[in-house]
């Protein structure tokens, strides 16, 4: 799985948690809904570390604790 897909599995993981549409998690973290969107549809192959911050703390996590998932495991991560 490419590192965007692991991002975008988490953020919805976390959002579904939370019971967060993309409205309320854009809103909450400052960033756009189109950012958002196109992070969770893989549409937008790069992004700021900065807004990964930013909507960790509107998810009421950490980055280190978004990272700690199986989704991250280098045997589950496709890095070329």
């Amino acid at each position: 799985m490419t590192i965007q897909k692991a991002i975008a599995m988490r953020i919805s993981d976390l959002m579904i948690e939370k019971n967060m549409t993309i409205y309320a998690l854009a809103k909450r973290a400052g960033v756009s809904r189109t950012t958002l969107t196109g992070l969770l549809d893989e549409t937008s192959n790069s992004m700021k570390l900065i807004t990964l911050f930013f909507l960790t703390e509107a998810l009421e996590t950490t980055i280190q604790d978004f990272f700690n998932h199986p989704y991250f495991d280098s045997e589950t991560l496709d890095i070329e």
